[in-house]
C-alpha cells in the first residue's frame, strides 16, 4: 500500500532522514521506532505531505505522492495524528469530528450561506458520520464538550476520530500512547485492533512503548540517525543486537 524508496531530506546541515526505505501492507498494523531525533516523525511529514523530500520516491497504492500537498494526500486516502495534540480546543467533540469531513463534502460556501437541501442534507449526513464515529472511539457520551475541557487519554482518542472522519485507507499514528497509564493503553490497543479489524483501515504507528509496539505490530521498522537500523517482525527485532545497542538496550 505505502512505500518508501531512498527518501531523504536534509535541514541546513542536519541529515534528518538518510535513503530510508518502508513498506507498508495493505490490512496490517505497521510500528516505526527508535530513540528520540531518529527521524521518525519527519517520515510521517514526509508521507503526509508536510515536507518534500531531497531524494527518493514514495508512492501509495502504486501513485507517487512525494511533493504533493497535505489536502491532496488526505484526499487520496491517508491521514494521521500528531505527537503534540491539535484538537480545536473551543469547538466540541463533535464539532471537531464534523469539520475534518471537509474533505469528503461537495457543498461550497454560497450553498453554506443560503442553505441549500443538498447541503442541509449533506452536513445532517456529516453529523450522522461524526457520532458513529464517536460512538467507536467511546466518546459519544461526551460529544457536546469541548476538546480543551477533556482529559488527555480523551483527547487522543478524539484526535483519531478526527482522522477517521476524513475517511481514509490508512492512518497514521504518532505516539498515541504518550502520557497514558497502562490501562488507558491497553484500552488503547485494543482500540487500534478494531479500526484494523473492524474498520479495514491499515495503520503505521510510531511508538515508545514497546509494550503497545510489541502486543500490537505485525511488523516493525526501526530508525537511528535517519537511517533504517532494522526491519521485521515483532520477535526478530526484539533479537537484533543492533536495535538493542541503540535502542532497546537504553529501556
Amino acid at each position: 500500500m505505502l512505500a518508501l524508496r531512498e527518501v531523504s531530506l536534509a535541514f541546513g546541515g542536519l541529515q534528518a532522514v538518510d535513503r530510508v526505505d518502508l513498506d507498508v501492507d495493505q490490512g496490517e498494523i505497521a510500528g516505526l521506532i527508535g530513540p528520540n531525533g531518529a527521524g521518525k516523525t519527519t517520515v510521517f511529514n514526509l508521507i503526509t505531505g508536510i515536507y518534500a523530500p531531497d531524494a527518493g520516491t514514495i508512492t501509495f497504492q502504486g501513485q507517487a505522492i512525494h511533493g504533493q500537498p497535505p489536502h491532496r494526500i488526505t484526499a487520496m486516502g491517508i491521514a494521521r495524528t500528531f505527537q503534540n495534540i491539535r484538537l480545536f480546543g473551543s469547538a466540541s467533540a463533535l464539532e471537531n469530528v464534523m469539520m475534518a469531513r471537509h474533505c469528503r463534502t461537495r457543498s461550497g460556501s454560497l450553498a453554506a450561506i443560503f442553505r441549500t437541501r443538498a447541503q442541509q442534507q449533506e452536513e445532517a449526513e456529516t453529523r450522522a458520520r461524526a457520532l458513529e464515529l464517536l460512538e467507536f472511539v467511546e466518546l459519544d457520551d461526551v460529544r457536546d464538550v469541548r476538546a480543551a475541557d477533556l482529559p488527555y487519554g480523551r483527547q487522543r482518542r478524539l484526535e483519531i476520530a478526527r482522522a477517521l472522519a476524513t475517511e481514509p485507507q490508512l492512518i497514521l499514528l504518532d505516539e498515541p500512547a504518550a502520557g497514558m497509564n497502562e490501562t488507558e493503553s491497553d484500552s488503547l490497543v485494543r482500540l487500534i485492533r478494531r479500526i484494523r479489524d473492524e474498520l479495514g483501515k491499515t495503520v503505521l504507528l510510531i511508538e515508545h512503548d514497546m509494550r503497545v509496539v510489541m502486543g500490537l505490530c505485525d511488523r516493525i521498522t526501526v530508525l537511528n540517525f535517519g537511517r533504517r537500523l532494522a526491519h521485521g517482525r515483532p520477535e526478530e527485532v526484539r533479537r537484533d543486537p543492533k536495535v538493542i545497542e541503540a535502542y532497546l538496550g537504553r529501556e
